[in-house]
């Protein structure tokens, strides 16, 4: 859509504001508000809204705007009287895009006209929920079943000993798959443990290292204590 395209759609009104109306339009996936007055509080309201043969490009004459309740807002002028747009209520609306030199283009919305839900669309939407509503179910029974059917033919063995719950078929506690890769990790890490016959090696590795330490200390004071009789003859 270029800035000097423009399209109308319908759609709901779903929040009422002081200066505008919030507008969803379902084919577009679109939210976006209508304002009935710009910052400056001057009504911006179309000839449309009151005179479906008018053009969408005038404004009403001597048009005000106010909000008579949360959801409930009306645009009146002396001529053509007074038309309340209330919450839900179905609206057609302009939508446009603005572009700017500062900004990035932007969707605008404009009012057009309140329209008329038409004959037979409730009818049609109740339908359409109460069968949506029984899709839904028969879904749900369709799992539920296969649900059970998956359960009755798989058998899991709980120990009674086990403190999980059996009706809720979690795997036992000493054959989780979590466990066994925390097991792995581990011993990637420190490797496998050492077995008592190394503490025992290591014990005696240890008394040798002192041994030849000792002899050493005694060697070094020998040689001392030769240099020093040397000395005095």
């Amino acid at each position: 859509m270029s800035a000097s395209d423009s399209m109308r759609e319908d759609g709901i009104i779903f929040e009422v504001r002081d200066k505008a109306v919030l507008v969803f339009v379902p084919r577009l996936g679109l939210k976006a508000p209508v304002y009935l007055l710009d910052k400056d509080g001057t009504s911006i309201v179309r000839q449309s809204v009151f005179a479906q043969s008018s053009s969408v490009a005038l404004l009403a004459d001597n048009c005000t705007v106010a909000r008579t309740s949360a959801g409930t807002i009306e645009v009146s002028t002396v001529a053509d009287g007074v038309v309340k747009l209330n919450l839900f209520d179905t609206v057609e609306v302009q939508v446009s895009l603005s572009t700017t030199f500062a900004h990035r283009p932007t969707i605008q919305l404009a009012l057009v006209r309140k329209t008329a839900a038409a004959v037979g669309t409730g009818t049609q939407q109740r339908a359409q929920a109460v069968a949506v509503a029984q899709r839904g179910s028969s879904l749900l029974s369709a799992i539920k079943h296969q649900e059970t059917s998956s359960s009755s033919s798989v058998s899991v063995s709980v120990s009674t000993d086990d403190p999980i719950d059996p009706q809720w078929l979690q795997t036992p506690a000493n054959a989780s798959f979590y466990l066994l890769l925390e097991r792995m990790r581990q011993l990637s890490l420190s490797g496998d443990p050492p077995n008592d016959d190394d503490y025992d090696n290591d014990d005696d590795d240890d008394d040798s290292d002192q041994a030849k330490k000792a002899a050493k200390k005694a060697a070094k004071k020998a040689n001392k204590d030769k240099a020093a009789a040397a000395a005095i003859k």
